[in-house]
């Protein structure tokens, strides 16, 4: 429930609710954590900065301010096991562009993929708000980034289970879907359709959000009951998150 203040300015300095960054080894996995206060900076996560980890039924309420801004993760970055986010969720957060170029995303800014399904979401539900002077906003996620070089050739590609399962309330204004269209190396960035791949996330009102039609849209893209909670009038909540 505190208050992390940065520098916006800061270009290669990261913030979390929880951890600014979360570094891969055997037991580095951060579960049934919530995230409550406000944030600002530069990179900014609502639960984390920067993952090479694991991060299980985590959720986040909090406050964010930033230049590039994930209410759950800055970057989930591929690990050598793996780094992931499932079984997460931002409640309602207010999320702000501090500048004019700022970008700011509901769930994660950006997905370092591999076709070795080492960094992805899964099961991640988002209800975030937006506000300030940010470029763009993206209800989930922004950059889904990849590349494989194999001797002087470079193939582009987007794993299909990079942002899977994901769930968003739909949100008015200047405001995006995630697409799974971006991939991009240091040396030689392209944009485009990738394999015909379209939107990665389901799109539904804050309606069905909160149970008008019941939550088959969540118990049929697998969230499970052991998990997640579901109760008539309210969103979604995970299960056992610490306050």
């Amino acid at each position: 429930h505190g208050v992390i203040t940065g520098n916006v300015e800061a270009q290669n300095a990261y913030f979390g609710g929880i951890a600014a960054y979360l570094a891969r080894t055997v037991d580095s996995k951060m579960e049934y954590c919530g995230s409550y206060g406000e944030i600002r900076g530069s990179n900014v996560g609502g639960l984390v900065g920067i993952s090479l980890g694991a991060i299980e039924n985590c959720y986040s309420s909090a406050s964010i301010s930033g230049n590039y801004v994930g209410g759950l993760a800055y970057n989930i970055k591929q690990g050598t096991e793996g780094s992931y986010i499932k079984n997460s969720m931002t409640d309602n957060s207010m999320l702000t562009g501090e500048k004019s170029t700022s970008i700011v995303c509901g769930a994660v800014y950006q997905i370092d993929v591999t076709k070795s399904h080492l960094a992805y979401c899964e099961k991640i539900f988002t209800s975030a708000k937006f506000s300030g002077d940010g470029k763009k906003y993206y209800e989930t996620t922004s950059n889904i980034r990849g590349v494989n070089k194999t001797g002087q050739s470079i193939e582009y590609y987007i794993d299909a289970d990079a942002f899977n399962n994901s769930i968003h309330v739909e949100r008015t204004g200047d405001i995006e879907r995630s697409y799974a269209d971006f991939s991009w190396s240091w040396t030689n960035p392209f944009q485009g359709d990738i394999n015909g791949k379209g939107k990665l996330d389901i799109q539904i009102s804050e309606e069905v959000a909160k149970g008008s039609e019941g939550f088959s849209v969540f118990t049929d893209n697998n969230y499970s009951t052991s998990i997640w909670s579901f109760v008539p009038g309210s969103y979604p909540e995970i299960k056992g998150v610490a306050e």
